[in-house]
């Protein structure tokens, strides 16, 4: 299979995987698993972030369950890095400010995988990107009169208990252009406006629209679903190489493996995304490979609880109280308030990290 290949491309003998309780890096570990022992008679590691304190976040028992089925030896840690730890020197390595991911985090993550004796780490990064969005599936098949198909789909979706107007709302978004769509949001407060601190300007925000992917005509947005993985910023991927680099592993990423790619897209649409849930191919191909209650599981996990224990008050009020430089549309008065009061919700701590590690790349110089 396509998926054992792309394993089978990234194994080296000293792997481990870094395991979550979803489905993506467990689908990586059923195929990793026996082909490491066949090629080493051993077991091949795990290494997953665990976290006893927040019990909405952790998910070991389901890793628990990955590992006992897949015969893994598992190592568990508690992450203790935050975003902002050493950012300046971060920025000074990089030679910019690292938008998405926690660098701190990733380093301390890889430098535990080496000091356990691991130098390959695999990663289920990609899936979602190589399995596909079902999203704007409706409007595809509509679009190019793909009739059965989207009999299917549409018979597919009422068996499973969506309702009629719920299936409705999905024709109807065929026919209504991208941008009165992002305007209606707006009027009737649809687009989040909580996402937004009150020492962000709310104008400049919205420059870019809440749902770029309604700004494309209807019978593209599905296709342009599927390639999204082929977009976006490459410096978190630096950024994770060079992490890895200077801890002494190598990361590999099954997921985008060409061939795996390719096959995907290759798909009809009506094959990649049978209904209107994301994974459902992936998962019935993965049955019998993994635990059913890894595939069945119907909760998600939020991270909001280590989110928000992540706030470094401290180290936001040293670049962003009186900083050197001042960003249009900051409100930098406030933010030093808000600051001071440690109120922040998530929506303050996502901006403000990011806007710090700006601050930050800006005084390195």
């Amino acid at each position: 299979e396509l998926l054992g290949q792309a394993v089978a491309r990234s194994l080296t003998g000293r792997d481990a995987i870094l395991l979550s309780g979803g489905v993506d890096s467990p689908a990586v570990a059923a195929f990793a698993a026996p082909e490491h022992r066949r090629r080493t008679g051993r077991a091949i590691g795990a290494l997953s972030a665990v976290f006893p304190d927040l019990p909405a976040v952790d998910e070991r028992r389901y890793i628990e369950l990955v590992t006992q089925h897949c015969g893994i030896e598992l190592h568990t840690y508690r992450p203790r890095s935050r975003g902002l730890d050493d950012v300046e020197k971060w920025c000074r390595l990089f030679g910019s400010p690292v938008p998405i991911v926690s660098v701190p985090e990733l380093a301390e993550n890889h430098a535990l995988a080496r000091q356990l004796g691991y130098t390959n780490l695999l990663t289920g990064d990609f899936a979602e990107f190589a399995f596909g969005s079902p999203d704007h599936l409706v409007s595809y098949l509509v679009t190019h009169a793909r009739w059965w198909a989207l009999g299917g789909l549409l018979l597919a979706e009422r068996r499973r208990g969506v309702s009629w107007r719920r299936l409705a709302r999905h024709l109807l978004d065929t026919f209504i252009p991208g941008r009165l769509a992002n305007w209606y949001l707006h009027w009737r407060r649809l687009d989040s406006p909580q996402r937004i601190p009150d020492w962000l300007d709310a104008r400049k925000i919205n420059e870019i629209p809440y749902r770029t992917d309604l700004l494309q005509p209807s019978r593209r947005r599905w296709t342009q679903a599927q390639l999204v993985g082929t977009e976006g910023s490459t410096i978190t991927i630096e950024a994770d190489e060079v992490c890895a680099a200077q801890e002494g592993v190598t990361v590999r990423r099954p997921f985008a493996d060409i061939d795996l790619w390719e096959f995907f897209l290759s798909l009809p649409a009506e094959l990649k995304c049978p209904d209107l849930r994301y994974k459902t191919l992936a998962r019935g191909l993965l049955r019998g490979r993994l635990p059913d209650p890894i595939l069945d599981r119907r909760d998600k996990t939020y991270f909001d609880d280590h989110v928000m224990a992540q706030v470094d008050y401290p180290t936001l009020k040293r670049w962003l109280a009186e900083p050197r430089h001042r960003i249009p549309g900051v409100d930098y008065g406030r933010l030093a308030q808000r600051i001071e009061q440690g109120n922040f919700n998530r929506f303050d701590w996502h901006w403000a990290k990011d806007l710090a590690r700006i601050h930050a790349f800006l005084n390195a110089w």
